[in-house]
């Protein structure tokens, strides 16, 4: 055991001088020197690249353009709107079958024919906030029947098609002091309006159905509006409302004395009605919008006997004449 022992101290202390030995041979260059026989090569810096710590190198900064980006918000006013033409071409209205709803058939409702505005099979009409109501389709349909939907049709093409007239500039006055106007024809990407309201249709009764067009919703102002290179489209809003309507008649005549005088002043009745009307100094009077049907009525003047005619017809758009013979008073 004590010979393993000696053997392995003498072996540590041999290795402890060889690596003695090694350390003055070794060759040793200063920081400031480079080894014989090999060249000196500059440092280089990578652009952009971080210098080492404790570097006194600067960084290599790349030039580089700029623009400006602004983002702005408004409330840029539109145009404002003063009229649409547009060519409607044909009105239809569905009616179920037998009150079954996706059954039935398409109806075709002729289009009116005010003073002479149509052609080419179609109807110009001027939209306009003051335009009241125009007849666009009228016809006699049987009723009873449940009529489910409506289609307006109008004409896209760019020869007809539909104009536009605006006001570009409010404080642009004309020599009447009238805001100029420009009117330039518009794109109307759907000619078809389409419409599920169901409604019905009693005799002796109109019903109507009233597209309500809001202009200014409509038309849509694109392109470059400083320059005046404006393009237009007209998109239709429209509301749809239905009113049912009595059939109206009028009663109208004469009244005098037992000597053919007119009488001024006379009160004449429609019985069971708040309906009346006061003659005038010809002894002339009329009742308007007058309900289809059969009435009694009664006339009466101070001094006189009242006098009264039954079974008094009134049919739709018609008038009917009631005179009456007052006898003065006993």
């Amino acid at each position: 055991m004590k010979r393993i022992t000696v053997f392995m101290a003498i072996l540590m202390v041999v290795t402890m001088l060889f690596a003695g030995c090694a350390q003055p041979g070794a060759s040793q260059i200063p920081p400031d020197q480079t080894t014989p026989g090999t060249d000196s090569m500059p440092e280089t810096t990578t652009p952009g690249a971080t210098p080492a710590p404790g570097s006194t190198e600067q960084p290599v900064v790349q030039e580089t353009s700029t623009g400006t980006l602004t983002i702005l918000v408004t409330d840029a006013p539109s145009y404002e709107v003063v009229n649409v033409v547009v060519h409607f071409l044909k009105v239809e209205v569905h009616r179920s079958a037998d009150g079954v709803d996706g059954e039935g058939e398409w109806v075709e409702i002729p289009l009116a024919d005010p003073d002479g505005q149509t052609f080419d099979n179609s109807l110009q009409i001027t939209l306009s906030p003051t335009m009241g109501n125009v007849a666009l389709a009228q016809d006699q349909i049987e009723v009873g029947d449940r009529y489910t939907q409506i289609r307006v049709y109008m004409d896209e093409a760019e020869e007809k098609g539909v104009t536009v007239t605006y006001i570009p500039d409010p404080e642009d006055l004309d020599e009447n002091d009238e805001p100029k106007t420009e009117t330039v024809e518009a794109k109307l990407p759907s000619g078809t309006l389409k419409f599920v309201s169901p409604f019905e249709v009693t005799e002796d009764a109109e019903t109507q159905l009233l597209l309500d067009f809001d202009l200014q919703q409509s038309v849509v102002f694109t392109g470059a509006t400083q320059s005046g290179d404006v393009k237009v489209i007209v998109k239709p809003v429209v509301k749809l409302s239905i009113e049912h309507k009595e059939a109206l008649g009028v009663i109208s005549g004469k009244v005098t004395d037992d000597n053919d005088n007119p009488i001024a002043e006379a009160e004449v009745i429609i019985e069971d009605t708040t309906l009346s009307a006061t003659t005038d100094e010809n002894g002339d009077y009329t009742i308007a919008d007058v309900p289809v049907g059969t009435y009694t009525v009664t006339a009466s003047a101070e001094g006189y006997e009242p006098a009264s005619q039954d079974n008094v017809e009134v049919n739709k758009d018609d008038t009917s004449t009631v005179n009456f013979t007052l006898e003065p008073s006993q």
